[in-house]
């Protein structure tokens, strides 16, 4: 009987074995912890430091990326310091001698990480001092865009205790910052005295202003540590005094790309080859710094297209041909061959510069991808509601590749337009399938007027405003003239509903546009400002904003007021 409950009670836990649920094993909640630093010796904060290592110890494994960069000691060392990884713990060799009497701070940026979820330990700096004490003097700094006056982040604050125009070109700075997201450094751990200060936006990490496309800042008099200010400094690429050509390429027959080291306004550029077009009506920029150029021409027989080209005041001649590649078949032979035609230029292709409503009192423009040789009218109506109404052509562009489409254009109706294929031919004789636009004009209800009067405005007699939208395109730029008191006032009629800001550029030169700096005359960089707040425009009703200029914000960020 007794084997014959133990067989049951057997059979009864098998089968509640096998009708278990099977739970898959779970590694648990995600690490999402950097990982923390138990230990450090020498201690941080050690005076009369004589060694050449410090030794981190961490709570878990660890992984150490991009040290070069994301290192910094200040002072800076002229060879930087050796990570050594082994495991949990990370060595850190100085392999240059350290000053006396200094303090230092190592700030390892996001250099390390642990191993498994590469969760960063990020803001961790070690302080030591080679002398009896440690220094404790701060300085606080913020870097902004000369022309945006956004913050700056990675810009590196150097300190000099030295003097000399040349100190950025030649001369390691005494300490050493970096900028971050908001723009704003803090240097601490500094010495009593005064220094000579300098931003520096670099691309090869050697503490230098040695290369063209690097971005610098300056501020006029020295700065004595341990003052109560934020010293604001304002961020500009100079503009370059030796221009060259990068290159001059054929995309395909009709298209080439010029492009320079730096804006080419200065440049001049003479075609050779018989029958083609002046530079100057048939060359647009393609970048807002004006270093990139297209030139379209009506395709020749000629294989080579010569060009006389002026830069830095010398002329030359370059000649374009058409690119080289590799022959078919894998062949290690070369031979010329005609650049082809991308799939995007295969075809004429229009596009409109509205959607589906039109200002009333503006023409109606199209976008060509390649400039227009002729336009058949016979071919483009113009309809208001059932109407077949009369219009002209007129280009906006030298190119021209900008068509303009005038009307009698009235408020509040319906209007087609209609582009029958072959209505327009390119310079490459391409012609345009059947395209229609279809919208409706606004009224003058849609729109207010904005009166600006500007106070306060000091060393200059003339100011240049631009009307941004909230992504920053400009839509309207105007000159106002500032009177004795600094005073001056402008009217925006038909302004549309919508969010817009105010820049302010003090065309101090009266040239007309915003003008860099030049560290080396002492020049910064024309002043901007910006209208305080972000100005929201409301259908009927018309604004009148006074701004003085006095109580400009400290920087901005995406259209607001930081900060």
């Amino acid at each position: 009987m007794r084997n014959h409950y133990l067989y049951l009670f057997i059979g009864v836990m098998v089968l509640s074995w096998s009708c278990a649920n099977i739970i898959p094993l779970e590694g648990g909640p995600k690490d999402t912890s950097p990982p923390k630093v138990l230990k450090v010796v020498p201690d941080t904060f050690k005076t009369r430091f004589t060694g050449n290592k410090i030794s981190l110890f961490f709570d878990e494994f660890v992984t150490v990326k991009n040290a070069n960069k994301e290192v910094f000691v200040s002072p800076p060392m002229k060879q930087k310091p050796e990570l050594i990884l082994r495991g949990k713990l990370v060595d850190v060799i100085f392999r240059d001698s350290l000053l006396a009497n200094t303090t230092y701070i190592i700030q390892f940026g996001k250099a390390i990480a642990d191993n498994n979820e590469g969760n960063v330990m990020d803001g961790y700096s070690y302080v030591f001092s080679t002398g009896d004490a440690l220094d404790s003097l701060t300085l606080k700094f913020e870097v902004l865009d000369a022309f945006t006056l956004k913050p700056m982040s990675d810009v590196k604050i150097l300190l000099y205790n030295s003097s000399g125009d040349s100190l950025p070109y030649n001369q390691s700075p005494f300490y050493m910052g970096i900028t971050q997201n908001n723009g704003q450094a803090v240097l601490k751990y500094l010495r009593t005295g005064d220094f000579k200060i300098f931003a520096l936006l670099e691309t090869n990490d050697n503490l230098l202003y040695d290369k063209e496309d690097e971005q610098i800042g300056f501020l006029e008099n020295r700065v004595i540590s341990g003052d109560s200010i934020k010293h604001r400094i304002l961020l500009f690429k100079e503009k370059a005094k030796i221009n060259k050509l990068r290159y001059a390429r054929m995309i395909y027959p009709g298209k080439i790309a010029f492009k320079f080291a730096h804006p080419a306004d200065s440049v001049r550029i003479e075609p050779i080859t018989d029958s083609l077009p002046p530079f100057a009506r048939s060359a647009e920029y393609t970048s807002s710094q004006h270093d990139s150029l297209i030139y379209w021409y009506q395709p020749l027989g000629a294989d080579t297209i010569r060009f006389r080209l002026m830069v830095n005041g010398i002329w030359d001649t370059i000649s374009v041909r058409p690119v080289k590649s590799t022959s078919g078949g894998g062949g290690k032979g070369k031979g010329t061959t005609q650049p082809t035609i991308g799939s995007d230029d295969k075809n004429l292709e229009i596009k409109s510069f509205i959607t589906t409503t039109h200002d009333f009192f503006q023409p109606f423009k199209i976008e060509l991808n390649h400039p227009l040789k002729q336009a058949d009218t016979s071919k483009i109506e113009v309809w208001e509601e059932k109407q077949r109404i009369r219009y002209f052509l007129q280009f906006s562009d030298t190119v021209p590749r900008v068509l303009s489409i005038h009307a009698n254009w009235k408020q509040g109706k319906k209007y087609t337009v209609r582009l029958f294929k072959g209505a327009l031919t390119d310079i490459l004789n391409l012609v345009n399938d059947s395209t229609e636009f279809n919208f409706t004009t606004t009224q003058s209800s849609d729109y207010v007027s904005l009166t600006l009067n500007i106070q306060k405005v000091r060393n200059t007699t003339r100011v240049i405003l631009q009307w941004l939208k909230e992504d920053d395109s400009i839509i309207r730029e105007e000159t106002v003239l500032i009177d004795n008191d600094g005073n001056g006032v402008t009217t925006f009629n038909r302004l549309a509903v919508g969010k817009y800001r105010i820049r302010m550029i003090y065309d101090i030169n009266n040239n007309g546009q915003w003008d860099t700096g030049a560290y080396l005359r002492k020049i910064q960089p024309e002043k901007v400002s910006y209208f305080p707040q972000v100005i929201e425009v409301r259908k009927g009703f018309d604004m009148s904003l006074n701004w003085d200029v006095t109580l400009e914000p400290v920087g901005l960020e995406g259209g607001k007021k930081s900060k």
